[in-house]
């Protein structure tokens, strides 16, 4: 006899939450490190900012490693709860929202405030969505 297991509320909250941040992180760490790399060598939409700048490298590594971290969260999103996973995804959102906000003159010296406010309105959210879900499943589990 095969049985099945009706998804919690719990466990539905934990996979989307992975789901979220590992899609996050893969689909703006994947388009801005493409920008970032074409308009290093003079194409598209970031190369007045980082034609030939030796400062691209900062902004390909942190969103390469951002495309990377994501693809490990999301495919940690099916899996059995693991407090570790949504620690992981606390730290490197608190991370970058503190980078935006500890850095934030670079937004307005390349030209990308609009940007820089939205990813660390999504940072700050998205620490907040994996604060709730660890504290829900400490709350969930017995003493």
């Amino acid at each position: 006899m095969v049985t099945t297991s009706t998804p919690t509320a719990s466990s539905v909250l934990v996979q989307r939450a992975l789901t979220i941040n590992g899609m996050f992180l893969m689909v703006v760490g994947g388009v801005q490190v493409i920008l970032e790399l074409s308009g290093y060598f003079g194409i598209g939409l970031y190369a007045a900012a980082f034609h030939s700048s030796p400062y691209t490298i900062g902004f390909a590594e942190a969103h390469g490693l951002a495309l990377i971290i994501g693809w490990t969260l999301f495919s940690q999103r099916s899996k059995a709860y693991r407090p570790a996973n949504h620690i992981l995804a606390v730290s490197v959102h608190v991370l970058l929202a503190a980078a935006n906000i500890f850095f934030w003159r670079s937004y307005p010296a390349f030209g990308m405030v609009v940007p820089g406010i939205l990813s660390t309105v999504a940072h700050i959210g998205l620490v907040i969505l994996q604060v709730v879900v660890l504290s829900r499943q400490s709350g969930d589990r017995p003493s």
